[in-house]
């Protein structure tokens, strides 16, 4: 975790967290193992409750919200290319199982720190 990153969590109360990904780029997997410092800041929030609405609501989040954002990241990285359909898929397969391994941590936690 960065600086800022350190610095954005004293700031704030509770943290949606994703794991890294993992297995080289692009990922193959998303590295549920490893330390919550190294996890990425999702989003930040006053209070658990909403932090745990949003996650809810990104668990929600339809194959087709997960296709678009997909499509968009590849286009990005790709100048503008589209993915193959297999690609596609594995690619939301993927940030679902991401969304659904997010966890809210509060700024307080010790796993947080860097040691």
């Amino acid at each position: 975790m960065s600086s800022r990153h350190a610095a954005a969590l004293a700031l704030v109360g509770w943290y949606l967290l994703m794991p890294p990904w993992a297995g080289g780029d692009p990922p193959t997997d998303v590295n549920t193992s490893a330390p919550l410092i190294q996890w990425n800041v999702g989003y930040s929030f006053d209070t658990r409750a909403e932090c745990q609405n949003a996650r809810a609501g990104e668990s929600r989040l339809s194959d087709k919200s997960l296709g678009e954002k997909v499509d968009a990241q590849f286009a990005d990285t790709f100048s503008g290319q589209t993915p193959t359909f297999e690609q596609r898929e594995g690619a939301i397969k993927l940030l679902r199982k991401r969304i659904n391994e997010m966890r809210c941590v509060s700024g307080d936690d010790p796993r947080l720190k860097e040691k």
